[in-house]
């Protein structure tokens, strides 16, 4: 038997280790010159190794789809431990923001398959699109996924003198709050048809028309600071505690019930429960509200108590009161002009008399200086939403005793007589899907 013999191997920046069945998952690390080689042994793992732990997964990161479409094949994904399938168990999704599953309803609850997915009914997209969340949980687990749809624009309407005109700068979903005024979700303040907002961080707002002159008057609260609006400037209104709450024109209701009118140093009266102002023909400004529960009415000379409105009423307009029985009162009237109502506002025509708007019994009422006509065509159980105006329940919207509306969808308005005692309307829409 011959010797074997070892060969002397010496260590440079380049080698490797020949061995009779290939090279070995084996790295011999050179140290100085006088040491001895180093051998280190490298152990392969599992690139991911199986955890303990229950997962839940949408099996996309996220969707998209389109206004009044259709988001189709959507999962959720159940685990034992992140790989394995979790089959037989409950999972709940919920959609929101007006996203809704084929059959309308905005949860779907199911049992995971054998590969432990959960395939959801199709997802319709609202008509107005916009961005939501899909959320899903399953005994302790949660996911979620954002899902995007483009914004439907171009919603809000201004109707004067028999025409409607669309204010295509408005953002969609604004809110009607005054003569051709929209205050947006973020806060913007929107007059006309205006290609910038013309106040910013607005937490409130009202806005009137001038009766002498048929300008636009704005009452509004940018970052808690009172603010008026005419045609020529505005004016900070700075006697006017933060965060007041603007109740007419260039009237403003405290926090603490205090009342304030334009920029005056003091406080027209405390302890103020409701409060409502409007814009006189003479241009003055006619202040009703309810102070420590007793109704009061003040014009540029004097401020009257009226005494037969019933304690703690609502100011509903123009020296207009609705009590918490449901009755209507107007000035210092001795008997209440109607009972049963659910909904009023008043406002001053030109001529200085008060109009009355409301609905007794879910029947409509128009109220002038010389009669009052039910509206019989407006559906029963109507808002009021201004002079001789009414919002259904139904999202139609209807003008004097006209015998189809004049708007559908309409989710907010505001109608003011303007300097010609015609009456001007503001609103705003949803969209639909055909």
């Amino acid at each position: 038997m011959s010797k074997k013999t070892h060969d002397t191997i010496v260590a440079s920046a380049d080698w490797t280790v020949p061995a009779d069945d290939g090279v070995h998952r084996r790295t011999i690390v050179k140290g100085a010159a006088w040491t001895v080689p180093v051998v280190a042994v490298s152990i392969a793992t599992p690139a991911a190794a199986a955890s303990n732990t229950p997962t839940l997964a949408f099996t996309q990161a996220s969707y998209s789809g389109t206004a009044c479409g259709t988001i189709s094949g959507v999962q959720v994904k159940r685990t034992t431990d992140g790989t394995t399938a979790d089959p037989g168990k409950t999972v709940t999704v919920t959609l929101k923001d007006g996203y809704t599953f084929a059959d309308g309803k905005t949860t779907h609850s199911g049992t995971t398959n054998a590969n432990g997915l959960l395939s959801l009914p199709d997802i319709t997209v609202p008509a107005e699109g916009g961005d939501s969340t899909f959320t899903a949980t399953s005994t302790t687990l949660s996911a979620s996924a954002p899902v995007k749809a483009k914004v439907v624009d171009g919603s809000a309407f201004y109707r004067a003198d028999g025409t409607t005109n669309s204010r295509t700068h408005v953002p969609t979903k604004s809110t009607a709050v005054g003569n051709d005024t929209f205050l947006a979700p973020d806060g913007s303040l929107w007059l006309g048809d205006g290609k910038t907002a013309i106040a910013t961080k607005v937490s409130k707002a009202i806005s009137l028309i001038n009766l002498p002159d048929g300008g636009t008057r704005v009452s509004y609260v940018s970052k808690g600071v009172a603010y008026y609006r005419t045609s020529e400037k505005t004016t900070e209104r700075k006697h006017v505690p933060k965060d007041s709450t603007p109740v007419g024109n260039d009237t403003w209701l405290a926090p603490d019930k205090s009342l304030w009118l334009a920029d005056g140093e003091k406080s027209i009266a405390t302890d103020v429960s409701s409060a409502n102002s409007l814009i006189n023909s003479d241009g003055t400004t006619r202040v009703t509200y309810i102070t420590g529960g007793v109704a009061r009415y003040r014009t540029s000379t004097t401020d009257v108590i009226r005494s037969q409105v019933p304690k703690d009423s609502t100011a509903v307009g123009n020296d207009t009161y609705l009590d918490s029985d449901g009755n209507l009162w107007l000035g210092d009237g001795e008997e209440a002009l109607a009972k049963k109502v659910t909904s009023a506002k008043s406002l001053i025509n030109t001529d200085g008399t008060t109009r009355v708007t409301y609905v007794t019994d879910g029947v409509a009422h128009y109220k002038s200086a010389t009669s009052d006509v039910a509206r019989t065509h407006v559906p029963k159980n109507s808002t009021v939403v201004g002079n001789d105006t009414y919002l259904a329940p139904d999202g139609s919207l209807w003008i004097g005793d006209s015998t189809t509306a004049f708007a559908k969808n309409v989710t907010s308005a505001v109608s003011l007589i303007n300097s010609n005692s015609n009456t001007f309307v503001t609103y705003e829409t949803k969209p639909v899907c055909k």
